[in-house]
């Protein structure tokens, strides 16, 4: 099981950086009564590789306990999820 934050999915929404710009704005200006929205954005973009990793260890338990014949079908997303992980991080 895991207990997460809104922002671990995020990674998901890919494509029009617009449109990840207006989620992120939407999702953070509740908290903005808290929190100035320079230092909500700023653990925001911090979170962002561990929701990548997050859904990179999800596709390794899954590869881990599906049968063998129906890796091949999840095995890219593993690839493609560890190669935003390092983007995210730099890398």
């Amino acid at each position: 099981a895991t207990l997460a934050n809104t922002v671990f999915d995020d990674n998901t929404f890919q494509g029009d950086e617009a449109v990840g710009l207006r989620l992120r704005d939407a999702y953070l200006k509740p908290w903005s009564q808290h929190q100035p929205m320079e230092r909500l954005i700023q653990a925001y973009e911090a979170a962002r590789p561990l929701g990548a990793l997050h859904q990179a260890m999800t596709y390794m338990w899954i590869l881990n306990n599906i049968a063998e014949d129906a890796r091949w079908q999840l095995e890219g997303g593993l690839r493609q999820w560890l190669k935003i992980v390092l983007t995210l991080c730099g890398g």
